[in-house]
């Protein structure tokens, strides 16, 4: 471990993202406590249907409760990671060591029954990286604005 505190230690890295480890990926707006497996499919994903009144919207329920969702392609060069702890008992220690599962390029976030916007987070968060790597990316001048940086024409 690490002399810094709060570190994070990764394993399972080293093959990069082999295709059998895509995921499947829901975010679903609740807290559930149960840290075992989980027959979603049966009782979660075999329920999604599209909403036929909104077109690329999605909808389910978790619980009776309705959900809408949408699915959202990851930035072209962005890969979600799915990590798991390998620290076998719980610790005040700050230091983790986690693996990696799996990983995604695409994501369906769900909101309680109401219909997904360019205001909900995930969407946001995508805008963020455009934005982002835009405004970090170095310009290049072209050889007349660097002779004369000040003309506007």
């Amino acid at each position: 471990m690490s002399n810094y505190k709060g570190c994070v230690e990764v394993q399972g890295w080293k093959n990069k993202y082999p295709s059998n480890n895509d995921v499947v990926c829901h975010s679903v707006p609740c807290h559930i406590k149960c840290s075992g497996p989980a027959p979603v499919s049966n009782f979660f994903t075999s329920y999604i249907e599209p909403d036929e009144n909104n077109a690329g919207i999605l909808k389910s329920s978790f619980r009776g409760r309705p959900l809408r969702g949408q699915e959202i392609q990851l930035p072209e060069g962005y890969v979600g990671v799915v990590m798991k702890s390998v620290d076998k008992t719980v610790t005040d220690e700050p230091d983790k060591r986690f693996r990696m599962t799996g990983h995604f390029r695409k994501l369906t976030y769900w909101n309680w029954d109401q219909i997904p916007s360019q205001n909900d987070k995930f969407v946001k968060a995508a805008q963020w990286i455009k934005i982002a790597h835009a405004i970090h990316t170095p310009l290049t001048l072209s050889s007349k604005q660097q002779e004369h940086p000040l003309d506007t024409e």
